[in-house]
C-alpha cells in the first residue's frame, strides 16, 4: 500500500457554508482509530474503495482554527491476501431487524422533493435521515437502509409495510427519481441491506443507476427476491467480507465486488463460492 499525508476536515467554513464544530473533528478521530474507513472515489458508492484513513489526530492552526490530519493508505495491489482481524471498516448506523429508514442526499431539497420523503419515512414509521456527502460532481443518492435476517429481505419487507404501503413506497421513489431526471448528475436509488446469518452481519449494497419506474418495480418484486438467494450462499464464502456490492439491471441482480473488514476491495467469481474458497 502506499502511504499519503493529507487534511481531511478542519473548522473553517466550505464552499457550501458549513462549518465543523471542534468536537466534531474529536469524534472523527475517535471513529479512525477504532475503525478504518473507507476512501472511495468522489463518494460513489458504485466503485471499489481506493484506499482508507488509517490514523488521524486534530492539530492547531496557525490561523487559529483546527484541523484534521490523517494518514491515508492506498490500495495498489499489495495489500495482505487475508483480513488480519485488527479493525474493522465503518459500516452503515446499525438498525434493529425490521426496521427500514430513508436516507435523501441534499441534491433532494425542493419542497416536492421534501414532501415525498417525508411521506416516505411516515410509511416507513421512521424520520428521513440526511446522507451528507461532499464531491465536486455529487450524485443524486436516494438511499433505503433496512436491516433484515439474512434469506428474509422479501418477506421482511412485505411483513412491514404490507402490501397496499409497500405499493405507496414505490410510488413515492418513482416520483422523487423521476423529477432527479432535470439535475445534471447521475441518479442513483441504493438500497443498503443489513443481514445477520449464524451471528455473521454483512452490509448489501444494491444500486440502480438512472431508475425507470420499471426498475423500481422489478427491484421490490424479483430483485428483491433474488436477494434472497443470492446474499446467504455468498455468505458462506467467508467471514472476512464486510459489504457486498450488486448492480440491478435489466431485471437482473449483478454482484460486482466484494469490500473484505479492512476495506480492501475483492473480485467475487460464482465458481469460488460454489468450491468455497476463503478470501
Amino acid at each position: 500500500m502506499l502511504t499519503k499525508e493529507a487534511i481531511i476536515a478542519t473548522t473553517h467554513r466550505d464552499s457550501e457554508g458549513d462549518k465543523l464544530a471542534l468536537e466534531a473533528l474529536y469524534s472523527l478521530v475517535d471513529g479512525i482509530r477504532s475503525s478504518y474507513i473507507p476512501i472511495w472515489d468522489e463518494h460513489d458508492p458504485r466503485k471499489p474503495p481506493l484506499g482508507r484513513i488509517a490514523s488521524a489526530e486534530v492539530r492547531e492552526r496557525n490561523d487559529g482554527e483546527y484541523e484534521v490530519f490523517a494518514i491515508l493508505e492506498i490500495f495498489d495491489g499489495s495489500e495482505p491476501d487475508r483480513y488480519s482481524g485488527e479493525r474493522e471498516h465503518i459500516r452503515e448506523k446499525p438498525l434493529d431487524v425490521g426496521q427500514i429508514v430513508v436516507s435523501p442526499d441534499r441534491t433532494f431539497m425542493s419542497k416536492e422533493d421534501l414532501d415525498d420523503i417525508n411521506v416516505l419515512a411516515k410509511l416507513l414509521g421512521t424520520s428521513p435521515i440526511e446522507s451528507v456527502k461532499k464531491a465536486m460532481d455529487p450524485l443524486s443518492i436516494l438511499q433505503l437502509t433496512a436491516a433484515f435476517v439474512a434469506g428474509g429481505v422479501a418477506s421482511g419487507f412485505l411483513g412491514k409495510l404490507g402490501s397496499d404501503a409497500a405499493d405507496a413506497l414505490k410510488e413515492k421513489i418513482k416520483r422523487i427519481m423521476r423529477r432527479a431526471e432535470e439535475r445534471t448528475s447521475e441518479r442513483v436509488f441504493r438500497l443498503v441491506l443489513q443481514l445477520e446469518k449464524d451471528g455473521y452481519s454483512i452490509e448489501a449494497d444494491i444500486f440502480i443507476t438512472n431508475p425507470t419506474d420499471e426498475d423500481i418495480d422489478s427491484l421490490f418484486s424479483s430483485g428483491l427476491s433474488e436477494t434472497d438467494k443470492q446474499i446467504p450462499k455468498l455468505m458462506n464464502f467467508g467471514k472476512q467480507l464486510s459489504k457486498l456490492t450488486f448492480e440491478y439491471k435489466d431485471n437482473n441482480l449483478q454482484l460486482k465486488f466484494g469490500v473484505r473488514k479492512d476495506c480492501v476491495p475483492v473480485i467475487i467469481k460464482v465458481e469460488d463460492t460454489q468450491n468455497e474458497t476463503k478470501p
